[in-house]
Order: C-alpha cells, then structure tokens, then sequence
C-alpha cells in the first residue's frame, strides 16, 4: 500500500464531516447524470430514423435545501436531459421550477410559468397535494409537506411566477 492509500485510508476512519459527505454525494449525483444523458446520445444514427433533435429551451437541475433534520434534501427539478432526443409525437408538458415552504400556518408554492397567461392556468388542491396545469404546455403534481385546506387557498400570478397560499389544517 502506498503511502497516499494509507493517507486516504487514515482520513476515511476519522470522523466524516457531514457538509464534505454533502457535496461528495453531490457530485456523484452529477456523475451519474452526466453517464445516464449520455447514454441516449450513443447512437446517432437514431437521429436520422424518425427521431429529431428538440430544439426548444428547457431547464433541468436540483433545488438543494436542509431538512428539519439537518440533513440535506436533493430534489431535481425541470424536464430531464434524456428529452432531448424525442419521438415526432406530441411533446408532454414541461414541469414548472417549483419552490415549496411554510409560513406563519400556511404552505407556500411558488411555480415559475414562462410564456404563460393567467386564464390558461388551472389549479386542482386536495388536502396533501397541488396540481398546476398550464395551457398544455407546464403540469406538475405537488406532494405537500402538510395537510391544507383547499377551500381558502389564494393564488395570485405576475410575470410569469404563480404563488399560491394554502392554509394549513
């Protein structure tokens, strides 16, 4: 054994910080993202039968936030990077970038709608989730961390950013 595995070995057994462990796992993540986007891409002859590259503007990435727990919550948000080859068959909707939080006896959710007008926005809740559809082109299905009450839930949309307010049960 080398001296630099020994080294690498003596530092493993000490006691592991938990914002390196953080961003070790992180950067897993985007490894694993990188050799799965790739993977789709293997057989460019794919492109020429009946497949065609989607040119339209997407956004995929994660929204990284601390638990109560203390422990680090990765989600991933967007339309994932595997769309990018497509079927000549209708495009499904994108999902909207979505932030979600609690404030003074209410959960907040805040989805951003580009390209959106406010008629063409359509809201489902139910005690423990949200459905936001938008003309076809946005939808999402929100798991939220508490149950509301749907009945008095408020909305309001300006430049492209939908915030609705649910009061918590």
């Amino acid at each position: 054994m080398s001296y630099w595995d020994e080294w690498e070995d003596r530092r493993r057994r000490r006691r592991r910080d938990p914002f390196l462990e953080f961003f070790e796992e992180v950067q897993r993540m985007f490894e694993r993202l990188f050799e799965g986007s790739m993977r789709g891409f293997d057989d460019w002859s794919e492109l020429s039968s009946g497949y065609r590259l989607d040119r339209r503007p997407g956004v995929y990435g994660w929204s990284i936030t601390i638990g109560p727990d203390g422990e680090p919550i990765v989600r991933a948000f967007g339309t994932p990077s595997r769309r990018a080859v497509v079927r000549e068959e209708p495009v499904p909707a994108k999902e909207p970038i979505v932030d979600i939080f609690e404030e003074d006896g209410e959960v907040v959710v805040v989805a951003e709608l580009p390209g959106v007008r406010k008629e063409d926005i359509k809201l489902n809740a139910s005690g423990d989730s949200l459905e936001i559809r938008a003309s076809g082109s946005f939808y999402k299905v929100i798991k939220l961390p508490s149950r509301v009450d749907p009945e008095r839930a408020k909305a309001t949309f300006n430049n492209g950013v939908l915030e609705v307010r649910l009061p918590k049960k």
